[in-house]
């Protein structure tokens, strides 16, 4: 910050946008400031051979000066006489005050009262503006990827340091344009950063979002900005070149700190515990236990023993899928403990709606030390995975299905090539999701090889867990070769359906719906009916097993390791 005892030199910087006449007023104006700047650098973005944006043209007009202050201003802005100096003298009067900009009078005037933004806000745009060099140097460079809306990122991330005022003190009159592609253009763009600084700075009030949105309220219809907001948004999410720097504003913490108080956590468990009953207590009423007598005879039970058996290992395939995505994060978290999260999610499906999937890989994370943002992570990036490799492995019951329209589901199939070989495709999106949420994680939220490994594992577990299908239909008299891609294919897709119907506990009724279309082409349609009600009373035992295996298993190892603490 400049030395309150003696006069800071200023660099004006003209962001030309390629009017000349209004460049020869804007210097006029300059020049006849009650302060004279020390230089004034002209950065030039338009013109013949000239493709960079405003920020890119910003910077290196910033590398280029000298001054103490830097004072932006658009070339077809005309400076009121004083607006250097009352710039000058605003940032002196307090430490830790990083930017003064001011307002732009146009010519028509628009009628707009700018007085209730005045004063300290959170965020500004435009020009003209003064920032200390200093401060320039802290914040870093402006994000060449935005274009009308980089003024507006840079200074929601300079005022995660610095305070920020508006002030009508500062103001320069400006020629509005009244062509309405024009402005349509220049709100478009502008627009882009808002939606995404609006997410991440949650908790700001009115007059923080007008600060924002106010001030260009009035000049477009509000359709054009919200369709450039939602479009910017887009673009953040899965463009890694718009908008980086915009990771870098305040967002809620990694939750790494001090352990929850243990009335809270029992509490949370008792939730948890009652959560997981009620879900046992409304499946085992909705199933249909009279065709299970049916099913288990004596020369029965051994191949329901085998589909069993055949869906437990595809769920532990999944387990280590999701896991490849947990221990990513450098999270030391071993099998044992993982299949424990894993299948008490897995129970709470049972109730509609995934949050209840989510608090229980919290509460359990946070007994194997991991943060809750890095289990909302490996849940959040095992949902794309689960479903998408779903689909591709149902594509192989497709033919027989959907006939000519089959070759629709070759899209899952590209998408899973996609992801594979562009992991980041998923986890960008991903990884800034968690931020808007509030819930960030540092470094990358899965690196690549991780998410290969897991795309795999989970292509292995949708064929596995299939098979319990296909000895069903087998028993209930399927020809075994044809019936094999048919029931393999056929239950991921179901699970895949179900999976989409969050509403309805564990996709019941759309999961059975889409297992009987497809078990339609190898079975009569009673017998089909048949195998999709099996199906769910082999998939829901085996999740209980599997529940109770996990944590008698976790508890044994816990057992282990704390004698060998004991003996240390």
């Amino acid at each position: 910050m400049p030395e309150p005892h003696r006069q800071p030199t200023v660099s004006v910087i003209i962001l030309h946008r390629g009017d000349d006449a209004a460049l020869g007023r804007c210097l006029t104006a300059i020049g006849a400031q009650t302060y004279q700047p020390t230089e004034t650098v002209v950065a030039n973005h338009t013109g013949t051979g000239i493709r960079d944006s405003p920020a890119a043209a910003g910077n290196r007009a910033v590398a280029a000066s000298h001054g103490e202050i830097v004072f932006f201003v658009a070339s077809d802005i005309v400076l009121a006489p004083d607006s250097i100096a009352n710039a000058v003298r605003l940032l002196g009067e307090r430490p830790g005050r990083g930017c003064v900009f001011g307002k732009q009078v146009l010519e028509p005037a628009s009628g707009r009262d700018f007085r209730r933004w005045l004063g300290p806000v959170w965020t500004a745009f435009g020009a003209p503006a003064a920032i200390p060099m200093p401060v320039i140097e802290a914040v870093g460079p402006f994000d060449a990827s935005l274009r009308e809306s980089w003024d507006v990122e840079y200074r929601a991330r300079l005022a995660n340091r610095y305070e920020i005022v508006f002030s009508d003190l500062v103001t320069g009159q400006q020629r509005a344009s009244t062509k309405f592609l024009a402005l349509a253009r220049t709100a478009f763009f502008r627009s882009q950063a808002f939606l995404p600084i609006l997410a991440l700075r949650r908790g700001a009030g009115r007059r923080q979002l007008g600060s924002i949105a106010g001030l260009d309220r009035g000049l477009l219809s509000r359709g054009v900005l919200v369709a450039g907001a939602a479009f910017g948004l887009l673009r953040w999410l899965f463009d890694p070149t718009f908008g980086a720097s915009l990771t870098q504003l305040p967002v809620k913490p990694d939750q790494t700190a001090k352990p929850p108080n243990r009335l809270w956590r029992r509490l949370v468990s008792w939730v948890l515990a009652f959560v997981v009953l009620v879900a046992v207590v409304l499946a085992l009423r909705d199933q249909d236990w009279q065709l299970a007598a049916t099913l288990i005879r004596p020369n029965m039970v051994p191949l329901l023993l085998v589909s069993c058996l055949a869906y437990l290992t595809g769920l532990a395939l999944t387990m280590a899928s999701w896991r490849c995505l947990l221990v990513a994060g450098k999270s030391r978290v071993g099998y044992a403990a993982s299949a424990r999260i894993f299948f008490a999610g897995i129970v709470t499906q049972k109730l509609p709606g995934r949050f209840w999937g989510v608090l229980t890989h919290i509460r359990l994370g946070g007994d194997a030390g991991v943060t809750a943002n890095r289990m909302v992570a490996a849940y959040a990036l095992s949902l794309p995975v689960a479903l998408t490799t779903a689909a591709a492995v149902g594509s192989s019951v497709a033919p027989s299905v959907l006939g000519g329209r089959a070759l629709l589901l070759i899209i899952p199939v590209l998408l899973v090539a996609a992801m594979f070989f562009r992991p980041q495709a998923v986890g960008l999106p991903v990884s800034r999701l968690l931020m808007l949420t509030g819930r960030p994680v540092p470094g990358t939220v899965a690196p690549d090889k991780a998410m290969r490994r897991s795309i795999m594992v989970s292509l292995a577990s949708w064929l596995v867990s299939g098979l319990h299908l296909w000895v069903l239909a087998v028993m209930l008299g399927a020809n075994p070769l044809a019936a094999l891609p048919v029931c393999v294919g056929g239950f991921a897709l179901a699970v895949a359906a179900g999976s989409v119907a969050v509403f309805l506990p564990d996709g019941w009724g759309a999961r059975e719906v889409a297992m009987l279309i497809a078990l339609t082409t190898v079975l009569p349609a009673e017998a089909a009916g048949i195998a999709a009600v099996a199906s769910r009373l082999v998939t829901f035992c085996t999740e209980l097993l599997g529940t109770g295996l996990s944590v008698a298993i976790a508890k044994a190892v816990e057992g282990r390791r704390s004698d060998r603490k004991a003996n240390a």
